[in-house]
């Protein structure tokens, strides 16, 4: 009976590296990189939004294609940068 849990045990975890390598290998099989040209001076990019929240690219991509930034949203018509403050929880 011990025997047969063991077997269990090993096939559930063979099943789940088995999903994972096959999500992981297609994760980004058909996506092409965007290629946007670099922002000189590290300048703030055109604000990428909704009706009043946004993503603002700050500087050029990495090697990796990720593009930095920063988070706004639209006060009276401007779009201003969001600032985080900390918290204290007791």
């Amino acid at each position: 009976m011990r025997t047969r849990h063991i077997v269990v045990a090993i096939l559930w975890v063979i099943s789940l590296l088995g999903v994972g390598v096959l999500a992981q290998g297609g994760a980004g099989a058909n996506q092409t990189p965007v290629q946007r040209p670099a922002l000189p001076g590290g300048a703030p990019g055109p604000v990428l939004s909704g009706e009043n929240i946004g993503f603002q690219p700050i500087g050029p991509q990495d090697r990796d294609g990720r593009q930095g930034g920063r988070f706004v949203v639209k006060v009276q018509g401007q779009w201003v940068p969001v600032y985080s403050a900390p918290m204290i929880s007791r």
